[in-house]
């Protein structure tokens, strides 16, 4: 059983060695491919000198950003992809509500979009699904709007003014990763890797 442990361990080192090799090649988080996971604080500063010198192509913001459909939307460019659901009534209850935290944004709306935005129902039926599942300060921000398809247009780019800032997202991901501790065993090794995987992965996306 410590073997098999042992062998796992090493796996998890392994992806995580692919991983910071993938990023440094498409100019993202690691510089010179040398880092430990255990130094994240060198990691994460190599992250912010690069974001600010390295700007992304046009392409990358558009491939890898799950919120760039609303302001394609919004302009007319990009109508929905529609897809017929039966599940249509109970939308409202299946999606979950948006927490409010910056790290949440990216996939709360890309989940927002299939369950929701993609399905036939009118968009009077979308912002009132939008609305129940926010809450706090992004509820009051869409609360008053009715009026259809422009009234629901307006509520999803103002959602995403005030949820998707990138400023905010990157310092929200950032802070995370500081507050993150490798643990002493397998288990909150691998929980460690994970999670800061997915920091790492959503900062790619933010730039």
């Amino acid at each position: 059983d410590a073997k098999r442990k042992a062998e796992e361990a090493n796996k998890e080192v392994a992806n995580l060695t692919d991983a910071i090799e993938k990023r440094k090649s498409a100019n993202t988080v690691i510089s010179d491919g040398q880092h430990d996971w255990g130094d994240k604080e060198t990691a994460i500063n190599d992250w912010r000198r690069k974001s600010l010198i390295e700007p992304r192509s046009r392409e990358t913001e558009e491939e890898g950003e799950p919120d760039c459909w609303i302001d394609r939307y919004c302009s007319g460019l990009e109508d929905p992809t529609w897809f017929y659901s039966h599940k249509a009534p109970s939308l409202k209850s299946e999606l979950p509500v948006f927490s409010g935290k910056a790290f949440d944004w990216f996939w709360w709306i890309d989940l927002y979009r299939s369950m929701v935005h993609d399905q036939i129902i009118s968009a009077g039926e979308k912002l009132a699904i939008l609305k129940s599942r926010l809450s706090g300060e992004q509820l009051d921000i869409v609360q008053g709007l009715g009026g259809g398809e422009p009234a629901y247009k307006s509520a999803l780019s103002r959602i995403k003014q005030a949820a998707g800032r990138r400023d905010v997202m990157r310092v929200a991901h950032l802070s995370e990763l500081d507050r993150m501790d490798l643990g002493r065993d397998q288990t909150a090794f691998r929980r460690f890797a994970e999670k800061t995987r997915t920091h790492f992965f959503d900062l790619t996306r933010i730039g």
